[in-house]
């Protein structure tokens, strides 16, 4: 049996072991040829909406708490929005768009602290949608445009806004060279992008205790509390997310530059950002 401490192994070894337990349960000849839709994505989010409200936050946040000291609170909800704000407060961005806006929490938040920024949500979820669009305009925020849609292929003109954000989304991108590409096409030269997601902790201990709750807590707390299946459908997302030196080359390829990485949560969580037009150096 491997020790817990060896070292992290490569992707392919990564995906290997995956796909040998995959083959346990699964007949995976037929599954290789179906990959995942979009629908696969809204039946998720669809089914476990009042799921994450009950049971996840009761404000609607669907993404991990960001908490300081490692106990958490549902304070931890908003400490990727913090980091957000900080970088915005000297010089607020004037338009901005977030992928996959979910329940509207993250909008909810932003767009008030910053009146005079126009912001504009896009998501594949109807339900989302119409949830968002209701809280947004109950707390009378007015400077927020909210539209169904898949960030594969994006609504908007060619540079209409200087800052992008997605928290927690790119793992279901099943093109992620296409919806980078369509994120560097609708932002401004100079401007930037900034996904903040999960990830793959490089020290061993923390990296195997992550395990453990994410692919197996998770799930099981889904089974208690609503759909085991559905529930089980969100870790593995996360293993479509491409290693740190892949995105920086996929970034590069769609016309960003200065891409830069940082962790949080003893590297449970990271935040990447990179620049539109501007070359590494």
């Amino acid at each position: 049996m491997p020790s817990i401490f060896s070292a992290a192994p490569t992707p392919r070894q990564d995906l290997s072991r995956r796909l040998r337990r995959l083959a346990r349960v699964f007949p995976l000849e037929p599954l290789a040829q179906q990959g995942t839709a979009p629908s696969d994505v809204v039946e998720y989010y669809e089914h476990c909406f009042d799921a994450y409200r009950r049971h996840h936050s009761s404000e609607g946040a669907v993404h991990m708490a960001l908490n300081d000291g490692g106990r958490f609170d549902p304070d931890g909800f908003y400490g990727q929005l913090r980091r957000i704000e900080q970088v915005w407060r000297d010089a607020p961005p004037q338009d901005v768009l977030e992928l996959a806006f979910g329940q509207g929490f993250n909008l909810a938040y932003l767009a008030p602290r910053f009146p005079g920024t126009r912001f504009c949500g896009l998501d594949l979820t109807p339900r989302h949608v119409e949830h968002a669009r209701d809280l947004l305009a109950g707390r009378g925020i007015a400077n927020a445009e909210l539209r169904q849609g898949d960030f594969h292929d994006l609504p908007y003109a060619d540079a209409s806004f200087d800052h992008l954000y997605c928290i927690e989304a790119l793992c279901h991108a099943t093109d992620t060279r296409r919806a980078l590409a369509e994120c560097a096409r609708v932002l401004r030269p100079g401007g930037r992008i900034a996904l903040l997601e999960v990830d793959r902790p490089a020290s061993a201990l923390v990296r195997f205790g992550h395990g453990v709750y994410f692919r197996r807590v998770v799930p099981l707390l889904g089974a208690l509390l609503s759909d085991r299946a559905a529930y089980a459908y969100l870790p593995e997302s996360t293993a479509y997310l491409p290693d740190q030196a892949s995105l920086f080359a996929m970034l590069a390829a769609a016309g960003f530059g200065r891409s830069r990485k940082r962790t949080f949560l003893g590297g449970a969580a990271q935040l990447v950002t990179a620049d539109r037009g501007d070359r590494d150096v």
